[in-house]
């Protein structure tokens, strides 16, 4: 019976996320913006042609409008676009999909933490997650960051593991890797997440040898499936979409200002320093999750924030 509670809640709550992100799916947010298109136009080309937009035959980098992307959401969305046709909808299904699906990881997650002694937090938690902004809004458009998402907190579910199992370990490996080719932004954050989760399970276990079977095989997965790009490291395209991960510009002027008092060899070490935590704390502040809305129309809603306003109060708690 407490299962089946369990199970009726997580399946209202999951129903409920999945209405908030397909409903009107190809209407609304209105119009299409030039990075679905590209997304939708690459996807159907491979599929006619298996070549991108440029007739490169399945690029690691899609070159589209110079950003050299990650493309692993537009050859997923070969699949929709196969079946449904080249339309909005199927463009933005794999998106709207993943954050469907994240629902339900986040709660397994929560549910292994075993973080908080009610049992209904978990519930409450992921209800909150379904029902963000910011994540509907994610989960309506094209955006590769979603499907990243979903894979890095998948890999999280399993490297959570109690039993690290091997099997546990390869699949978080799998996901982490495979995030790389989803988003840019994982081609940092997986190479600090996943060293350090094997750095500190190595102190815990206290282990004699610094590495075991599992440590071994996870990597060896995890660097096979980056091979390609490994290759590709020192292309241009590659550093086009890496110097995008960092504004150069902005660090540049930061250091400036400081040359004249600190000589130049750590200047842009502090620039970067004064630039990462000013844009940390900026974002984390209740002001920015909760009052201001995105200037940037691409990625917001007008004057609604990251959160409803009245989140604040459980956040606060």
């Amino acid at each position: 019976m407490k299962y089946i509670r369990q199970g009726i809640f997580i399946t209202l709550i999951v129903l409920l996320g999945a209405f908030l992100r397909f409903n009107k799916l190809d209407k609304i947010p209105g119009g299409f913006y030039v990075d679905e298109a590209a997304i939708g136009y690459n996807a159907y080309s491979f599929l006619l042609t298996g070549k991108d937009e440029y007739s490169k035959a399945f690029p690691i980098f899609l070159r589209s409008f110079g950003a050299f992307s990650s493309p692993l959401y537009t050859y997923l969305t070969t699949v929709p676009i196969a079946i449904l046709g080249p339309t909005i909808f199927s463009t933005r299904l794999l998106s709207a999909l993943c954050g469907t699906l994240s629902i339900l990881v986040i709660f397994l997650i929560f549910k292994r933490i075993n973080l908080f002694r009610n049992k209904y937090t978990s519930y409450l938690s992921v209800l909150l997650y379904a029902i963000s902004p910011w994540s509907i809004f994610f989960s309506r458009g094209a955006y590769e960051a979603n499907m990243a998402l979903l894979f890095v907190i998948s890999a999280i579910y399993f490297l959570l593991d109690k039993k690290r199992r091997l099997f546990s370990f390869c699949l978080a490996a799998i996901f982490l890797s495979l995030s790389t080719y989803a988003y840019q932004a994982e081609r940092l954050i997986v190479y600090i997440l996943y060293p350090g989760y094997l750095f500190f399970f190595v102190v815990e276990r206290k282990l004699k040898k610094m590495f075991d079977k599992k440590i071994i095989i996870s990597l060896f997965i995890f660097f096979a499936i980056q091979i390609p790009q490994l290759v590709l490291l020192q292309s241009p395209a590659f550093r086009n979409r890496a110097v995008g991960l960092f504004y150069g510009d902005v660090i540049k002027i930061q250091a400036d200002k400081i040359v004249s008092v600190i000589p130049r060899q750590i200047t842009y070490g502090l620039a970067f320093a004064k630039e990462f935590f000013s844009q940390f704390f900026a974002y984390f502040s209740p002001r920015n999750l909760f009052l201001d809305g995105d200037p940037d129309m691409q990625r917001g809603i007008p004057l609604l924030s990251v959160f409803y306003p009245w989140m604040m109060f459980p956040y606060l708690l």
